[in-house]
């Protein structure tokens, strides 16, 4: 996607993958178990039930030759793009491997209520890797100094602000020593909530906290 972009606006880019999804059913590879998980959320009777099997296996066909499950972070530009560097944040936040693959009796049967209460299912997202920056330098004399570093970053939402906060200090911590100017730009996911995983209870709170709701 990052090089169709990149060709149709006639510009340089750095990509960076950030995930890769090994979740067969976000990747829509294993159409059995994607029945089965629609089944166990929607375990009681009642109207949604097959037409929600019918839409899941509809939609979860990606087609492979295209979907790759890779998720990552691209800077486009019309400057050649030197000295690029994938650098992954120590503080994750979130481990989008070992807790999204946790199939406690809790975690069940909060899936079963809110399938019941809200008509939605937890979904997991089961991915190899984290959160990181992409930085990269590009030179041209009509740039102030000479040379600007751009840094694309992509802040963890499955988490606190307090640990956002601490992946924009380490950022900051790395690009604090560089003597040009600097320009960061990317998905700060700075909405202020705690976007730890879905709960029934915390669906309870925000949805009755909710007018709009």
């Amino acid at each position: 996607m990052a090089e169709e972009l990149a060709g149709s606006l006639n510009m340089n880019y750095a990509y960076g993958v950030e995930f890769v999804e090994v979740d067969p059913i976000t990747m829509g590879l294993d159409q059995q178990v994607i029945v089965r998980e629609v089944e166990e959320a929607y375990a009681e009777p009642h109207d949604d039930r097959e037409a929600m099997i019918a839409h899941v296996r509809e939609v979860m066909k990606p087609d492979p030759e295209r979907y790759k499950g890779m998720h990552g972070t691209a800077i486009l530009s019309r400057y050649r793009l030197e000295n690029v560097k994938l650098m992954p944040f120590l503080i994750q936040g979130h481990d989008w491997y070992k807790d999204e693959k946790k199939q406690s009796p809790a975690f069940k049967a909060e899936g079963k209520g809110s399938a019941a209460i809200f008509k939605e299912q937890l979904v997991r997202q089961a991915r190899r890797g984290g959160r990181m920056m992409l930085m990269a330098d590009i030179t041209d004399p009509d740039l102030p100094m000479g040379r600007v570093t751009v840094v694309a970053t992509h802040l963890e939402d499955v988490t606190s602000p307090e640990n956002r906060r601490k992946q924009l200090e380490e950022m900051l911590d790395k690009v604090d020593q560089i003597d040009h100017p600097v320009i960061i730009a990317g998905d700060m996911n700075t909405s202020t909530h705690t976007g730890v995983p879905v709960s029934v209870t915390r669906a309870l709170k925000e949805r009755f906290g909710s007018g709009k709701w």
